[in-house]
């Protein structure tokens, strides 16, 4: 009964059903922090303030076959030891791929870590001859489970889901279906020239996130 009502609460918090004002009552020591904390746990809205339905986590044996069948076999993997020749071998077996896709399933739809996903290896790549600082790139490298779970989850369904419900902001470019690299371009390349015409004085930030291949921008004018 306590499980209930716990679950009763957290469904609250959620869907914006929750009076913060009950906050103040209770024997916490800061309180605004717990209040922006549970504000940040509300499900994200429409444009319109329509309430964004759950994104579709599952994983199915179809979808961990279309993961790893297209995987390269020499892809690096997470300490563990667990080479991508294990995961794209169960691909050749419909069973097998079932009973991996359901051990992924289950942690994502539970919430549930397993020991090995909190490790990775982290290294740096030298992208270009001259050893300048933009010449490098951080690699991280995860378990190939994980990272062909967040490469379907965050890469694809995410992404669209939110295109769907008109949650991505116009800067968001990458992932997104109609978008391109040299339309971002252009797009600071004009911002820049605008500033230097008009002189402006203009901050451009650009954010690459490689799973998801999202790029952010956020100009701040003075």
């Amino acid at each position: 009964m306590w499980e209930d009502a716990e679950t009763d609460e957290a469904n609250e918090i959620i869907n914006g059903r929750f009076d913060m004002s009950n906050i103040e009552a209770m024997d916490i020591p800061d309180k605004a922090e717990s209040v922006a904390f549970l504000e940040a746990l509300q499900r994200p809205t429409s444009h319109d303030g329509t309430p964004m339905p759950d994104c579709d986590c599952s994983i199915s044996a179809t979808d961990y076959m279309h993961i790893f069948s297209k995987t390269p076999e020499k892809t690096s993997c997470g300490p563990s030891g667990v080479t991508m020749s294990h995961w794209k071998a169960a691909c050749y077996d419909t069973e097998i791929a079932e009973v991996q896709a359901i051990f992924m399933d289950i942690t994502f739809n539970n919430g549930i870590l397993l020991p090995r996903w909190a490790q990775a290896i982290h290294c740096m790549l030298q992208k270009k001859p001259e050893p300048f600082a933009n010449s490098f790139r951080n690699i991280q490298l995860n378990e190939g489970d994980l990272n062909g779970a967040l490469k379907l989850i965050l890469g694809r369904r995410l992404m669209r889901h939110a295109d769907e419900h008109q949650s991505n902001s116009d800067e968001t470019y990458g992932g997104r279906k109609g978008r391109n690299c040299h339309e971002l371009l252009a797009r600071i390349q004009y911002t820049s020239e605008y500033s230097r015409i008009m002189r402006k004085q203009t901050a451009l930030l650009d954010v690459d996130a490689k799973v998801a291949s999202i790029e952010c921008k956020a100009m701040l004018q003075q």
